[in-house]
């Protein structure tokens, strides 16, 4: 493209991500157009077609741009060029849409994306050069109150800065030595009957949260299948939910049957759109978990129980009132969720046990029924 000034001025952004315009009178040098309509002058050089930012335009006008690729050219023709290290947040937003997007599930992308920009605030406009690892620990160090935050933190930034180091932006990653700053240690925590009884009577009355963790005991699905539920998943009349492969962590399809006992608590939820909404808004999806959870546990008295506990909870009824193993398998989405659970089975055995798991849906919510009733 024949680049002046009023072409530059009128590229039209891309529906979504960037896209670049070359400057036909300098090869490797081109204008970097954003969604959001940022125009970045970038010069494209070398065998790994190394990215060297130049400016942004206006400031840096389409002249200007034109001057400073040649300077650079040269400079690398002498070998005299060293070039300036990416920012956190230009690396980042690269790193989100050529590998987070293309390479990940769109609920994984989503997540690691929003990690790393917690990191904005600290790192944003640092380049990656200056990311050490006494900085990074210092991050991660000051969030000891959420150890769980943290260490999901560590394993986002961690394969942020392979990707940069990969890409060549850093010598080596500053987390090549550092350790996960908190030690995992594997939940084994089922409700007991009466305390399920507790946190069923108290959810009743806890607005939308309290629907949610409903829906997460009747259902024993994970947080972020039930909390994105909408009506194009929900169908009333078959009593199913359906979730995407690509919404799955098993990377598979997913339906489970419902009965009576979720069906009257579906009678309280939105028929368009998301069936969990915001309280304040509407128009927006529920995410408020974190002080919400806090508030339900001070509400019901429960020893400390997390979200993911209840599906534990839900597996361990399911044992405790004679579903096959393999059907709760089948039910929680687990890809080992055969008969036999080897990998002939896996392969070979293509039986849906749709059956099996309604009933076991209809047995496991004719116990929860008569456990409220108790209370």
């Amino acid at each position: 493209m024949k680049l002046n000034d009023v072409t530059v001025r009128n590229l039209a952004p891309p529906e979504r991500g960037q896209r670049s315009y070359p400057d036909d009178a300098l090869p490797g040098l081109a204008v970097r157009v954003s969604q959001g309509g940022t125009r970045t002058f970038v010069l494209v050089h070398g065998r790994d077609r190394t990215r060297t930012t130049i400016g942004r335009y206006p400031i840096i006008s389409l002249a200007q741009a034109r001057v400073q690729a040649r300077e650079i050219l040269a400079a690398i023709t002498l070998g005299q060029f060293k070039p300036k290290s990416l920012t956190f947040r230009s690396a980042l937003d690269l790193f989100a849409e050529s590998h987070l997007k293309n390479k990940n599930r769109a609920n994984t992308a989503k997540e690691t994306e929003r990690l790393l920009r917690r990191a904005l605030p600290k790192f944003g406009h640092t380049a990656l050069s200056e990311i050490t690892t006494a900085k990074i620990a210092a991050l991660l160090d000051g969030m000891s109150d959420t150890p769980s935050e943290a260490n999901h933190l560590y394993t986002a930034l961690k394969t942020f800065m392979n990707f940069c180091f990969r890409r060549g932006y850093i010598e080596a990653s500053p987390l090549g030595r550092l350790q996960k700053p908190h030690k995992v240690k594997a939940r084994s925590r089922a409700l007991s009957p009466d305390e399920l009884r507790v946190v069923l009577a108290a959810a009743r009355n806890f607005g939308v949260y309290g629907q949610l963790l409903r829906l997460l005991t009747y259902s024993g699905q994970r947080l972020s299948q039930v909390a994105n539920l909408t009506d194009t998943q929900t169908s009333r009349e078959a009593k199913t939910f359906t979730w995407s492969a690509e919404e799955m962590k098993c990377d598979e399809p997913h339906i489970v049957p419902y009965h009576e006992v979720t069906a009257e608590l579906l009678k309280g939820l939105p028929t368009r759109g998301w069936l969990f909404r915001g309280e304040a808004d509407p128009g927006k999806r529920y995410n408020n978990f974190s002080n919400d959870h806090r508030a339900f546990l001070k509400l019901s008295s429960v020893t400390h129980f997390t979200r993911h506990d209840l599906r534990r909870t839900y597996s361990t009824i399911h044992a405790s009132i004679g579903t096959p193993p393999h059907i709760t398998e089948r039910l929680l989405a687990h890809k080992n969720g055969t008969e036999s659970g080897g990998p002939i089975a896996k392969i070979y055995n293509r039986y849906q046990y749709r059956a099996e798991m309604r009933a076991a849906v209809e047995a496991y919510e004719e116990w929860l029924g008569e456990l409220v009733a108790r209370s």
